[in-house]
């Protein structure tokens, strides 16, 4: 019952990306605010200020 997806490039899993993060201060940016995100929104859920 499950189909897998495969792709063979991440423009194809999101093409939107290569053309946002072509400018190189977006791209530094992204990869600056990621880690950041990846830490306060986990944080977040626990401690009960957002929820699901």
């Amino acid at each position: 019952m499950s189909e897998e997806s495969s792709f063979s490039c991440l423009s194809e899993f999101c093409p939107c990306y290569p053309e946002e993060h072509s400018n190189p201060t977006c791209h530094r940016l992204h990869y600056v605010a990621c880690p950041i995100a990846g830490w306060v929104m986990p944080k977040d859920i626990l401690t009960g200020r957002i929820r699901f």
